[in-house]
């Protein structure tokens, strides 16, 4: 009988267990922090090129799963930067905003692989809104010129017009979670919204694009 009792013990403590942690993936927070490489998606413009400028993100999210099969829906809001650079010769410009990020709905699939690894392909929209904005202007190595990324400098010093402060776009990423609590992720983000347009090029449509290189821990 104390065997019995025993065996049955330990079987509800495997059960117990396992509900747990089906609890636990019911609903799941987390924060990130990463790297990100910003540049524009320059369309039908030839006035103007640009290279990736490195950036930050921070973000704090949560997921909550859709039945059973790994399903999940999920927001995120986050600290991050956008902007650009360009070079001609020893000239050089260097632009970055910070901002306010809101990603409202994200969708994605936790496929699992191993005991201790699952995948995660997620895809979502976000809005962004820029807080503090710098544009920096080097020739020879020797800064000649700091202005703030805002309307009236970015059309007398760059001829530029039309400069918006706010952003539109989707998310597209996939991510590695590791033994349920770790979390390597990669995200693409391509913004809808026309950031500047240059002067004499009117049909031009200057985006926002973002790559992302995420590390993560469940809370």
């Amino acid at each position: 009988m104390k065997k019995t009792f025993t065996l049955i013990a330990l079987i509800a403590l495997c059960f117990s267990n396992l509900h747990a942690e089906r609890e636990a993936w019911q609903k799941r927070i987390y924060l990130k922090a990463g790297v990100n490489f910003a540049n524009m998606v320059h369309k039908n413009s030839t006035a103007l090129e640009t290279d990736a400028r490195a950036g930050y993100n921070l973000t704090l999210g949560h997921q909550k799963q859709v039945g059973k099969l790994g399903g999940y829906w999920g927001q995120e809001l986050s600290l991050g930067t956008r902007g650009w650079q360009r070079s001609a010769g020893s000239w050089e410009l260097k632009a970055i905003a910070h901002n306010i990020q809101l990603s409202p709905i994200t969708f994605g699939w936790r496929v699992q692989l191993l005991d201790i690894l699952e995948v995660d392909p997620h895809a979502g929209v976000y809005a962004s809104l820029d807080y503090a904005t710098k544009a920096t202007i080097e020739e020879n190595g020797t800064e000649t010129g700091n202005y703030k990324w805002r309307k009236s400098d970015v059309k007398s010093q760059f001829g530029a017009d039309k400069f918006r402060p706010f952003d539109l776009g989707m998310n597209l990423g996939i991510g590695v979670w590791i033994d349920e609590w770790l979390n390597v992720d990669f995200m693409y983000q391509r913004g809808f919204v026309t950031a500047f347009k240059v002067k004499g090029d009117s049909d031009n449509r200057h985006l926002a694009s973002n790559f992302m290189i995420r590390l993560g821990i469940a809370l």
